[in-house]
């Protein structure tokens, strides 16, 4: 027991203590200094790709407005050809039937 009792009441730091100072230590580090430093690259890299986008999206809107007419416009007159071209077809297939059915 005696053995015990210095070993509690000790003054004088142990390996172990040492050890667990300088855990805490590190950690301290880590967390005040290399994670807010981590934290700031990647905002600075989010912050540049963010600019990149924005610019490409800057370039390119303005030319997509323009065309965006033009392109309604073809897709309304493509769509009004393929159904004339189907009601042609419904209208050729009904003649045959009625051709043959006679």
């Amino acid at each position: 027991m005696d053995d015990i009792d210095k070993l509690i009441n000790a003054h004088v730091p142990t390996k172990i203590a040492k050890l667990q100072w300088d855990i805490e230590r590190t950690s301290d580090y880590i967390t005040n200094k290399q994670l807010n430093d981590v934290v700031a690259l990647h905002d600075k890299d989010l912050t540049s790709n963010l600019l990149k986008l924005d610019k490409f999206i800057n370039k390119y809107d303005g030319i997509f407005l323009k065309h965006k007419n033009f392109l309604q416009k073809n897709a309304e007159l493509l769509d009004k050809d393929i159904r004339i071209l189907e009601m042609t077809m419904d209208l050729v297939q009904s003649a045959n039937d009625t051709a043959y059915s006679n």
